[in-house]
């Protein structure tokens, strides 16, 4: 079969049916563009449908695009933060699909960067997560405080001249990788997949062809999919307003709405077949920690925060050096601009002690890590 392309871009695909390893391939436009598969009579069989998803997930897993999909990701990271907005690093814990009801030959499509060629998530699509989430399965204490949530959230259309159309007060970016991605191919059998098809339109005629019955044989379903350990970003900013509250207000929603995103991921996952355990992400990092954080304090060693209710605190002005204790407990002292910043916590009157070398008696917050003792903030009494 030949494509009508320029000569390179035909030498290009010649080379991917060759398999020759190309450094930064567009796969979602090889995966959209250049199925070969076809039977002489258009038909598609299972065999080529397997192999094309293979080679696919082959290329996709070893093509030199996680250096561009790492610099895109931060450069969707500086955008988001530079609009008041945050973004979140999740992992995926098992096989993902976005974008499986879209028309290819090998009957479950995917969705790709049109730029990278690479898995990711419209932007249109985490709203959407995000809003199901809401609607379905975070608590509410009523159901005016649901749709109020949703109407600051995402917008509304309006109910006529009194209640006006109004976009959402969030903006929402796409779900990008953050690095390498490892695809891969997964297999589904239907054994009945006629009733699925016609189960409404079951007959006499057709009775012993779509009616469930022990006869009928599984029919393998081979499909494209994100693996386990893929990184993706998660971002979220809120919506300008030019008005100083307003804009406070909408910070503190996207806080609160990317931790339920996060909830969300975590919980229900992302894309098709999340009913039998696909597309969920979690933050592995932050799982790990806690882990780490529930072995040490299993074995007896202190974590978390503590208050020094009465430490005491020195200034060495030669070293430009904050000492805090309390009852032989010693914090780990801070040295130049680290020690005057949080020495700017206390009252002037205490800081005039500290500067002719006296000992003034304060209260600290301090992060215990077994024997290690960390300032978080210190507090004149």
């Amino acid at each position: 079969m030949s494509y009508p392309l320029y000569t390179t871009s035909a030498q290009a695909a010649h080379a991917w049916g060759q398999n020759v390893h190309l450094d930064a391939p567009n796969v979602g436009l090889w995966w959209t563009r250049f199925y070969e598969g076809f039977t002489p009579d258009w038909q598609v069989e299972t065999r080529s449908k397997k192999d094309f998803i293979e080679r696919t997930a082959k290329w996709a897993s070893q093509s030199g695009h996680a250096r561009h999909a790492a610099d895109l990701a931060l450069r969707q990271k500086q955008l988001c933060e530079s609009l008041g907005g945050a973004t979140l690093l999740l992992e995926t814990t098992g096989p993902m699909v976005t974008g499986s009801g879209i028309s290819h030959p090998v009957e479950n499509g995917f969705t790709f960067h049109p730029t990278l060629g690479l898995p990711y998530l419209p932007a249109s699509g985490v709203k959407g997560l995000l809003r199901a989430w809401v609607e379905e399965w975070m608590t509410h204490e009523s159901t005016e405080q649901r749709d109020a949530l949703v109407r600051e959230w995402f917008g509304h259309s309006g109910n006529g001249q009194d209640d006006k159309a109004s976009a959402g007060s969030l903006v929402f970016f796409d779900a990008l990788p953050a690095g390498a991605v490892s695809m891969g191919c997964d297999v589904m059998t239907p054994h009945m997949g006629k009733w699925y098809e016609k189960g409404d339109a079951i007959g006499n005629d057709n009775f012993g062809q779509v009616a469930p019955s022990d006869w009928h044989s599984p029919v393998p379903v081979p499909f494209l999919v994100v693996r386990k350990g893929v990184k993706f970003q998660w971002a979220i900013a809120p919506r300008q307003s030019g008005e100083p509250s307003t804009a406070a207000r909408r910070q503190e929603a996207v806080k609160r709405a990317l931790q339920e995103l996060k909830n969300a991921l975590e919980w229900v996952g992302a894309g098709a077949k999340t009913a039998v355990g696909y597309g969920r992400l979690v933050d592995v990092a932050a799982e790990e920690v806690q882990r780490a954080q529930a072995s040490l304090q299993s074995s007896g060693i202190a974590l978390g925060q503590e208050e020094w209710a009465a430490a005491k605190a020195s200034w060495n002005k030669g070293k430009v050096e904050l000492l805090v204790e309390q009852s032989g407990k010693k914090a780990v002292p801070l040295l130049q601009q680290k020690a005057r910043d949080m020495r700017s916590q206390l009252k002037d009157e205490d800081i005039a002690k500290l500067d002719k070398g006296k000992v003034v008696t304060i209260r600290a917050i301090v992060d215990v890590k077994g024997n290690k003792a960390e300032l978080v903030s210190i507090h004149s009494l």
